[in-house]
């Protein structure tokens, strides 16, 4: 299983433990700046790659 937050204030598809975005399809590395400020709040459904994942899903 991977190493993925829980947490409803940061975004579940986001590996605090790799530097990895989840959602995106090749699991893109994140820098630390990007991650406080687009994967580590609620403000993460603005995202366009957690936007993306959400929409393949449907």
């Amino acid at each position: 299983m991977k190493n993925v937050m829980q947490y409803p204030e940061v975004c579940p598809f986001y590996s605090w433990h790799d530097s990895k975005c989840l959602a995106s399809l090749h699991m893109m590395s994140v820098s630390a700046p990007t991650a406080r400020h687009k994967c580590g709040n609620e403000d993460h459904d603005g995202c366009p790659i957690f936007l993306s994942k959400m929409l393949r899903r449907i």
